[in-house]
């Protein structure tokens, strides 16, 4: 008897034990979604000072406050007439820069495609975004660049791929060995290192992965956005939609998608429409 009490004691401590670990790993996984959620809220507000939508907090503090909603609350967007100059200067002036990377869906080691898409905003002075920011969205430079190695490859079983149809220029052609430099040059943009670059993706992490597998280093870009996340954010919803959904919901068309070039593309575009088009709904 004293046996099984003990047995009955020891399974009892564990079931204890684990209702503890639960409740830690909760509480855990609460604290973690909350800062998402805080710096996801911050990340929208820094896009809105550089896209000149408000003011930025008039400061030297290399901290770089921002002037903030209430906490827990979607962050607003001051009206504006998209058809007049933004009322504000670009905060730092920045250069955004949109990247998407397609692999081999059988072998992700076999990096694809890849698409580079900038925006300069000092070429945006003085000019009306227009609806949506189309004024805008129209001056996004664009490149595509597939791997000569895997040319062949076309994704079929789980994305429908389309690698040959760029939607906004030539595509170019880049050996495998030489794609981590190419890369780097594309997103150095000569003068513009000067300058404050901010880095751009849809569910950025996984395109994060693919760059660090070819060797290129992000640190010398001094902000990012997820634009799955603002947009999650700006509609108030729980989880994040593909981008394909992102632009069916801005009332926007997007042209062979999983291409890696107008991937990057879109989701630049998608940077500039939900900013400038939730505030006028």
């Amino acid at each position: 008897m004293n046996e099984e009490y003990a047995a009955f004691e020891t399974m009892m401590e564990h079931a204890i034990e684990a209702i503890r670990n639960k409740k830690k790993s909760s509480k855990q996984k609460q604290m973690m979604r909350a800062m998402q959620e805080y710096n996801t809220h911050s990340m929208i507000r820094r896009m809105q000072c550089y896209f000149g939508l408000r003011p930025a907090e008039d400061t030297d503090d290399e901290a770089e406050k921002l002037i903030w909603d209430s906490p827990g609350m979607v962050p607003t967007i001051p009206t504006i007439d998209v058809t007049n100059a933004v009322p504000y200067q670009f905060w730092r002036e920045p250069v955004f820069v949109s990247i998407d990377i397609e692999s081999n869906e059988r072998c992700h080691t076999q990096i694809t495609e890849i698409g580079v898409s900038t925006l300069d905003m000092l070429r945006l002075v003085g000019i009306p975004p227009g609806e949506k920011g189309e004024q805008w969205r129209s001056r996004i430079q664009s490149r595509h660049l597939r791997v000569k190695e895997y040319g062949h490859i076309v994704n079929h079983e789980f994305v429908a791929g389309c690698p040959g149809m760029f939607q906004f220029g030539e595509s170019e052609w880049v050996l495998q060995q030489d794609l981590g430099d190419v890369v780097r040059l594309c997103l150095q943009l000569g003068d513009a290192m000067s300058r404050r670059l901010v880095l751009v993706g849809h569910s950025l992490s996984s395109d994060l992965k693919y760059l660090n597998q070819i060797g290129v280093d992000v640190e010398g870009f001094h902000d990012r956005v997820d634009t799955a996340e603002m947009f999650r954010m700006l509609r108030g919803e729980a989880s994040v939609r593909s981008l394909g959904g992102v632009l069916v919901d801005l009332g926007m068309m997007g042209w062979y998608l999983h291409n890696a070039g107008n991937d990057a593309r879109y989701t630049m575009e998608v940077l500039v429409a939900s900013l400038l088009e939730v505030k006028n709904e």
